[in-house]
């Protein structure tokens, strides 16, 4: 969310009500609570009723899924959690562009380009970091011996913030 804001796109998300002002502070145009609100609806009330360009996807397979219909003709889609199941889109129509972001996957399948390019990425991110252009949300540092609890916490999905390990 953040760095499209920085990009300059128009970010709208999807998050409960408590969250609303955390999430606009990291650049969301508009809050839509997940809970209360029908996303596709509150999506073609947003300026223009057009649908979106593009979309991120962060809960899972059946999100994603969901969340192609949202797309306006040729919009993409960039799932973290689980492909979407394209057979939900009729062939040769809205002709979505789906994305799955994969980072360790310039490590594993990847070429040496592959892993340049990640590297620039993780530089790039590092300096707008440093210029505090980039929150990198740490919530708290946790322990190796924690880590499968912490796991246990992230599933939930009730953390704000990364948690990170911190060495001994």
């Amino acid at each position: 969310m953040q760095l499209a804001a920085l990009a300059g796109t128009r970010v709208f998300a999807t998050e409960a009500a408590h969250n609303a002002e955390h999430v606009e502070a990291l650049g969301a145009e508009a809050v839509i609570d997940f809970r209360t609100e029908d996303i596709s609806t509150r999506v073609r009330e947003l300026p223009d009723g057009r649908g979106l360009d593009a979309v991120v996807d962060t809960i899972g397979t059946d999100s994603a899924t969901a969340n192609l219909q949202l797309l306006v003709h040729g919009g993409g889609l960039a799932a973290i959690a689980g492909r979407p199941d394209l057979s939900a889109v009729p062939p040769f129509g809205m002709a979505p562009s789906v994305h799955e972001i994969a980072f360790g996957a310039a490590y594993t399948v990847g070429d040496e380009r592959a892993r340049a390019r990640l590297a620039g990425m993780l530089a790039d991110l590092l300096a707008l970091t440093a210029e505090d252009r980039l929150d990198p949300m740490p919530a708290r540092g946790i322990a190796l011996e924690d880590v499968p609890a912490a796991l246990v916490e992230l599933s939930g999905r009730g953390v704000r913030g990364k948690l990170v390990y911190v060495r001994d």
